[in-house]
């Protein structure tokens, strides 16, 4: 009997010392000085990099079987129900790009391509900001701001930059 309630106590002690370091691990990122990218940062890296930019936007305008890309080697098929692991060059050739131009994922909608550089927080409740390559602005009114750095208001934000490229800033 004072086996178990020894294993019990055990047991008690070590998920409660997870559990603390979980905590204190997401305290110290929180409190780490981590700051989302401001629009000067993003406005420069996409001047740096205009010309793989316009050449990755080229590509997606030619695209008809991806419909994700992330910058980890996943390219997610159009029917969205099969995600694969696709070793093509035309998927090498994206993640190659995204990691050039910094991007987490990119997305094809029907309008716009939405380039990730910026995530934070779960999908109910985060933030996430990048590039928007819009081929029909404008956006809905109130939306497009001179910067998003202290733009306030309901969510998405989006500041052009150059021809139909914008930053955007969306979250939950």
């Amino acid at each position: 009997m004072k086996n178990h309630i020894r294993g019990c106590l055990l047991s008690l002690v070590v998920m409660i010392a997870l559990i603390a370091g979980v905590c204190g691990f997401l305290y110290w990122q929180l409190m780490s000085g981590v700051r989302t990218p401001t629009d000067q940062q993003l406005i420069d890296h996409y001047t740096q990099h205009k010309t793989e930019f316009n050449q990755f936007v080229h590509m997606l305008q030619q695209e008809n079987e991806f419909w994700l890309i992330y910058a980890d080697g996943t390219c997610i098929r159009q029917d969205r129900a099969q995600v694969d692991r696709v070793d093509t060059s035309k998927c090498a050739e994206y993640v190659r790009l995204s990691k050039t131009l910094g991007l987490k994922s990119t997305q094809l909608l029907d309008d716009e391509f939405i380039l990730e550089v910026y995530s934070s927080g779960l999908s109910v409740s985060g933030i996430s900001m990048g590039y928007t390559y819009a081929m029909k602005p404008p956006f809905p009114p109130g939306t497009v701001v001179s910067s998003t750095d202290h733009a306030h208001g309901e969510l998405p934000w989006y500041t052009p930059i150059d021809d139909n490229w914008y930053i955007y800033v969306d979250g939950n």
